[in-house]
């Protein structure tokens, strides 16, 4: 993996590696990590509840527990694996902390366990779209942050979905 996938996408990171890119970095973490995810999670369940959308309201709910799920087998993999983040390799770093464990992108799991429950479920095309934009955005922020690496955030895309499959609606014909 460290060959075909690791290696050429770390190289590819710091050859793009700017103020712009530092930027929009920034911005696309924000969708996995912190207080974000969960004002993702608020957004649906207050509109479906204002406007009486009971689907919205099962996006809140779905989201929730594959966010919540995605969480713990994040932590668990975490300590298992501890398997060091491209920014420690890069320099100078003697041993892996958990608290320190690339693999897997706790990041991306939630991201892709959020867009998963809306790309599985969503009636609208446009919102699954955009659902899965943003998700990779944030897989690909990790890598360019050097935070993870590409195997990294790949698996934990498929953490995510998996996590998001588990609660997708019995209606849901996708």
């Amino acid at each position: 993996m460290w060959i075909y996938a690791d290696a050429p996408a770390t190289a590819w990171a710091e050859r793009v590696n700017s103020d712009r890119v530092e930027d929009w970095i920034r911005l696309a973490n924000r969708f996995g990590g912190g207080m974000n995810p969960v004002m993702v999670i608020l957004f649906f369940a207050l509109a479906g509840v204002a406007y009486a959308k009971r689907e919205w309201v099962g996006h809140a709910i779905r989201m929730t527990f594959a966010g919540a799920a995605g969480g713990v087998i994040v932590q668990l993999v975490k300590l298992a694996v501890g398997r060091t983040r491209p920014e420690l390799w890069l320099g100078p770093f003697h041993q892996a902390r958990a608290s320190a464990s690339s693999f897997p992108s706790g990041h991306t799991v939630g991201a892709f366990a959020l867009a998963g429950v809306l790309i599985l479920n969503a009636e609208s095309k446009t919102l699954r779209v955009i659902a899965a934009l943003l998700a990779l955005a944030v897989a690909l922020s990790r890598v360019l942050a050097f935070r993870h690496w590409t195997s990294d955030v790949t698996a934990s895309a498929a953490i995510g979905l998996l996590a998001a499959a588990t609660l997708r609606s019995p209606r849901s014909s996708r």
